[in-house]
């Protein structure tokens, strides 16, 4: 199997050696000119157009150079995503739940949500089921926080400071369902994670 070609490397690592290129037969040329010049083995126009074109090519090659340096500047390199800080997020969340905590939510959008998303995303190429496994976790844990099914009108102990800090979302029906959705969720995070090949620390 051939090794594959990195995409950033067409890009700017092309570019680069293209620039290098240019300034290598740039200055080939005007050497040769030089050259030609001294010894008088051809007409005289013959030298002072290499050396003009060795120049024009090295000048060439210097400002290509430097509008890949430019162009890799304004897209610089995507931030890696922890995932183990992910999966840690996760347990913070199920600590939360279990105790009804008031921050219920926070460790989950905060630190786990974007790397949720690029797990998935990473997973698909591989094994859609696992890809398709993850995201209906998430959806249904974010459902949970979202409280689309709430089926009573008095919240549960320790319920009524979440709500305060929800504002505008209503809690779901029990913790119990919540702590279930969001088990799956981390399961299913690093399952995902296992098809790729990660190894990550579960919760304690």
């Amino acid at each position: 199997m051939g090794a594959e070609l990195d995409p950033m490397f067409l890009t700017h690592g092309g570019s680069a050696g293209a620039s290098v290129e240019l300034l290598i037969l740039g200055l080939a040329m005007a050497v040769l000119g030089v050259v030609f010049f001294v010894q008088k083995t051809t007409k005289p126009i013959v030298p002072v157009l290499l050396v003009l074109g060795g120049i024009a090519l090295g000048i060439g090659g210097f400002v290509s150079a430097q509008g890949a340096d430019e162009h890799e500047d304004e897209h610089p390199a995507a931030a890696v995503v922890d995932y183990q800080e992910t999966v840690d997020a996760l347990c913070e969340e199920r600590a939360a739940a279990s105790t009804g905590g008031d921050d219920l939510g926070d460790a989950f959008f905060d630190r786990a949500h974007a790397g949720i998303h690029e797990i998935a995303t990473r997973v698909e190429a591989e094994d859609r089921a696992a890809a398709a496994r993850l995201l209906e976790a998430k959806g249904a844990f974010e459902s949970d926080l979202r409280g689309e099914d709430v089926g009573r009108s008095s919240p549960l102990p320790g319920e009524v400071d979440i709500r305060e800090k929800a504002k505008n979302r209503q809690l779901p029906p029990s913790l119990q369902d919540l702590e279930s959705d969001l088990d799956e969720l981390i399961d299913a995070t690093i399952a995902a994670l296992s098809v790729l090949g990660e190894e990550v620390t579960s919760c304690s």
